[in-house]
């Protein structure tokens, strides 16, 4: 997720998410995107197969898991 934080970020920044729960679901439709890149969904697909998991949980768990720098990146963008 982090080679992809900035395409993240400035997903999230485009639709002005009024608070921070429909910012989250924004994230986790743009991590869940990320699928449509032949590159990370190979990356994905890799990981998943390794730690023994679904590929839609390592997206999830992708998602949750940059969501709190992009939280703050816009929170001190809008300050």
């Amino acid at each position: 997720m982090e080679d992809y934080f900035e395409l993240i970020l400035e997903k999230v920044r485009e639709v002005e998410p009024p608070n921070a729960y429909r910012a989250q679901a924004k994230i986790l439709e743009v991590v869940k995107g990320l699928q449509y890149d032949d590159e990370c969904r190979n990356t994905i697909e890799t990981g998943a197969f390794e730690a023994g998991f679904p590929i839609d949980t390592i997206y999830i768990i992708g998602g949750y898991y940059i969501r709190d720098r992009i939280l703050e990146n816009i929170a001190s963008q809008s300050n």
